[in-house]
């Protein structure tokens, strides 16, 4: 990349079908979601360590490369789906376990505990977090209770934003 005068290095560590960076605080998130790849379901669990990602970082900064992790959500979330089941939004009989949950607190804490671990692994102090795809795999999303309740409160919040700005005084 150096050759080349390339200086961002956009580092995929997550998707469907692997978790391919360990994270301490919850590592069946590796260990379990690190299982398969796309030609083999059940291969054993490929990932790299916290120690093996300083390295790459260092060896990358030596060269002036920035690293941007890449960990989607709230699609491609099948892997860690598998480590962690209870943070599932669910999918779709195609795309089985796809989502975070986003009507359930737990899943924002967890969430955080996992990007502060990735942040403070790389220097650039960016994440890129996905977000495509989730139409793939949010069916579920229609009959999750909690998903479901998050959806009719910010819809009732969006109209009361909408409702005060079309009577206000200044409006």
């Amino acid at each position: 990349m150096a050759l080349y005068k390339l200086n961002r290095f956009h580092w995929h560590l997550t998707d469907s079908q692997g978790w391919r960076i360990e994270i301490k605080k919850y590592p069946k998130l590796a260990l379990i979601g690190g299982i398969g790849n796309y030609g083999e379901e059940y291969t054993p669990a490929q990932f790299y360590t916290q120690e093996e990602i300083k390295e790459v970082v260092t060896y990358a900064l030596e060269r002036n490369i920035h690293i941007i992790p890449e960990i989607d959500m709230p699609g491609h979330a099948s892997a860690a789906s598998k480590a962690y089941p209870e943070f599932s939004g669910g999918g779709s009989p195609k795309y089985p376990g796809y989502t975070f949950n986003p009507g359930k607190d737990s899943v924002y804490t967890y969430l955080t505990d996992i990007l502060k671990e990735v942040d403070a692994l790389f220097p650039s102090q960016v994440i890129h977090l996905g977000g495509d795809e989730v139409h793939y795999g949010n069916q579920d999303w229609n009959t999750n209770k909690d998903i479901q309740d998050l959806m009719k409160h910010e819809k009732n919040e969006e109209f009361k934003r909408c409702r005060e700005l079309l009577f206000s005084k200044d409006g």
